[in-house]
């Protein structure tokens, strides 16, 4: 499990359990341990992105205490960033975003949609060639090189709508906003979006939501690092 590295954006500071040390701390070993391909384990098939562990090994990892543990994944649990299956042997805790954390896109399961805006990544991924680099780096470099490429709409994140309807102090739920054009494919009408300011503004005019609801740091809030 010390081979290879994942990939941390700085916007985890926005994050609500950023300052809750506790989890915070528990998290990032999950990051760190959980699969990052499907493998076998005494018989048990472990999916990419799930970790099987018990509490006092995650105790002992994170040096805090079973209940420290406890209460540190029942929160994790509550916002939807992890589930857990627990039998008399061991926890399969799984991260239910690893993919967004980790830069697969479920969509496609590959990273060609994946918009990104470092400069660096082409001179990645000519150079990337070495025998010895892992099947992760060449994923997550391949991934960057692909996302450099010029796209025409760019999907905005949940910070970025919340933002905008702050500033124009309308009533629009961020949340149901995001939801309603994922799952339509991101069309306005018929139409793909082109603008979408000017869809919220439409939400807005007609008043399609007026009730905002709590948030949690999800897949959308990683999706466009």
């Amino acid at each position: 499990m010390s081979i290879g590295f994942i990939k941390l954006h700085r916007k985890i500071i926005e994050w609500e359990w950023y300052s809750d040390v506790n989890v915070c701390r528990v998290f990032l070993h999950l990051l760190l341990t959980a699969n990052f391909e499907n493998k076998k384990w005494q018989g048990i098939d472990i999916s990419r992105g799930q970790v099987i562990t018990s509490l006092d090994k995650l105790g002992k990892s994170t040096t805090l205490t079973i209940q420290q543990v406890r209460t540190a994944l029942t929160k994790l649990k509550s916002t939807h960033e992890i589930t857990i299956e627990t039998t008399k042997l061991h926890t399969l805790i799984t991260l239910t975003n690893y993919n967004l954390y980790q830069d697969k896109i479920i969509e496609s399961n590959t990273p060609d949609n994946t918009p990104d805006n470092n400069s660096a990544t082409k001179k990645q991924q000519r150079s990337n060639k070495e025998a010895t680099t892992t099947k992760e780096e060449k994923e997550i470099k391949e991934g960057e090189e692909d996302n450099k490429k010029p796209k025409g709409f760019v999907r905005p994140t949940l910070q970025e709508v919340r933002d905008y309807c702050q500033e124009r102090k309308n009533s629009v739920n961020p949340e149901k906003w995001i939801a309603h054009y994922q799952s339509n494919g991101w069309k306005v009408g018929k139409n793909s979006m082109k603008d979408w300011k000017a869809a919220v503004r439409t939400w807005e005019g007609n008043s399609f939501e007026t009730k905002s609801e709590p948030t949690s740091f999800n897949s959308t809030q990683w999706s466009k690092y």
